[in-house]
């Protein structure tokens, strides 16, 4: 085993435990989960990654909302899996809606200032 796999085993493990201690929904959980599926992603393992970032973003979508930059990166990142599987018409969907989100909490920051 490679330690890109073992890191990955070791990510899992943590995902065990910390879903066991924490809860489903804490912050650490959605981490590494997202930890977890961009090693699939990298490893070209991208039914694996599919699977992992649709579950952690309706997680995030429930927990966090729509408009939070933590959903809209798994947004990103699920839709460049799914762009690599070959499923342009929902990648293309989940760009859009991630990029109208950018706007969205853009526009939030800068009136905060």
């Amino acid at each position: 085993m490679g330690k890109k796999e073992e890191a990955c085993a070791l990510f899992i493990d943590c995902l065990s435990k910390q879903k066991s201690l924490l809860g489903e929904n804490h912050a650490d959980v959605f981490e590494t989960m997202q930890n977890i599926a961009g090693h699939y992603y990298d490893d070209g393992n991208y039914l694996e990654a599919e699977a992992l970032f649709k579950d952690l973003l309706d997680k995030q979508k429930k927990v966090l909302g729509v408009n939070n930059e933590n959903t809209r990166i798994t947004m990103f990142t699920y839709a460049c899996t799914l762009r690599e599987l070959g499923k342009k018409t929902l990648a293309d969907a989940l760009f859009k809606e991630a990029e109208e989100i950018k706007k969205i909490l853009t526009k939030t920051n800068s009136n905060r200032i």
